[in-house]
């Protein structure tokens, strides 16, 4: 037998956990397929979709018919801003100290999302980064937040007062 040296062999990468999961759907009936079929055969498809979601799917679950989903994992992107909102959020708390998050108006509120942004433009980039290279398992909570929170603040500048 003659391989052709163009090609390589390497293995598929696994699948991702919801993959796997659409695909465990999918073998037991319950897939993304079956799920639209369910709703073009109702006489009211809103109401079809939410009883496919919210009866059908979690029934099949709990008769161990199909498994349960993944946990949701966030995608960098997602958790780059979590983590510049957070950081944002504690700007604002050490320069009114105090404020309860329901104490809130929309100008503070504002000032927060602009950090935010300032954060992710500036940072976001360095941050992302750090959050691939560093796996969050094995690190203290605390130890890996102040690790995040201590990249952020590098030369951060600090959310004024709005009242100044």
């Amino acid at each position: 037998m003659t391989t052709d040296p163009r090609t390589t062999s390497a293995d598929p990468a696994p699948p991702t956990p919801w993959q796997a999961y659409e695909a465990a759907l999918d073998a037991a009936g319950y897939g993304a397929a079956a799920r639209a079929r369910y709703i073009r055969a109702a006489a009211d498809p809103e109401y079809a979709e939410c009883e496919w979601d919210n009866m059908v799917i979690p029934a099949a679950e709990a008769a161990g018919a199909i498994p349960k989903p993944p946990p949701y994992e966030q995608t960098v992107e997602e958790q780059v801003r979590e983590w510049c909102n957070r950081a944002a959020y504690r700007q604002f708390e050490l320069n009114h100290p105090g404020a309860a998050p329901w104490d809130l108006v929309r100008q503070d509120i504002d000032m927060i999302a602009a950090e935010t942004e300032r954060l992710v433009a500036e940072r976001g980039g360095e941050l992302a980064a750090f959050l691939q290279a560093t796996p969050r398992a094995g690190i203290p909570a605390s130890g890996y937040d102040s690790r995040v929170f201590a990249l952020l603040n590098q030369e951060s500048t600090v959310v004024e007062e709005a009242e100044k």
